[in-house]
């Protein structure tokens, strides 16, 4: 009977365990969730949970991160952005210098104000629901620093672009 209890025990403990744990989203927002730089209303729309870019206007919101990164540091982090662009309009020549989505995180100095970027991703006009990522290290300094993602769109009223949220990974 012991032995069978001490199979049981083992087999809970040590039989679940792997060698390399699943990436973990630790952190998500929708993109209406995030700070406007700008006021709503005829530069880009709010529909569940998600902003679209409207008029020829690069647009940025600001996405706080309340979740202690110090946990992340010393692994490979990844940062996500979803995104979809409109199906009826092709991009030709420039127009992907002003059609995008972008996300950054960024890590402000709390004692200059001067910003850093941690990681940029960023995506020319989808016609479909898309994600982007970008895998990135970067030691977590709480102390000094205030993290935040940044997210920039630009589009116009023949091809708005609309960002669903970012997302971090732990790796």
């Amino acid at each position: 009977m012991r032995l069978i209890l001490a199979f049981v025990f083992a087999a809970t403990f040590w039989g679940n365990s792997s060698a390399h744990a699943d990436p973990v989203t630790i952190w998500s927002m929708n993109a209406a969730s995030c700070v406007p730089a700008q006021a709503a209303g005829t530069n880009y729309s709010i529909s569940g949970g998600a902003v679209t870019n409207v008029v020829a206007q690069l647009q940025y919101f600001y996405c706080p991160i309340p979740y202690d990164l110090r946990a992340l540091n010393g692994a490979t982090h990844t940062l996500t952005l979803y995104y979809a662009g409109n199906s009826n309009y092709t991009c030709t020549g420039l127009c992907s210098q002003f059609h995008f989505v972008e996300a950054n995180v960024v890590a402000m100095s709390r004692s200059t104000g001067a910003e850093t970027t941690v990681v940029s991703l960023g995506s020319v006009t989808s016609s479909t629901f898309a994600s982007v990522s970008s895998a990135f290290s970067h030691t977590f300094d709480l102390d000094a620093n205030v993290y935040y993602v940044r997210i920039r769109v630009s589009g116009n009223t023949s091809n708005p672009q609309t960002v669903y949220a970012v997302a971090l990974k732990d790796s």
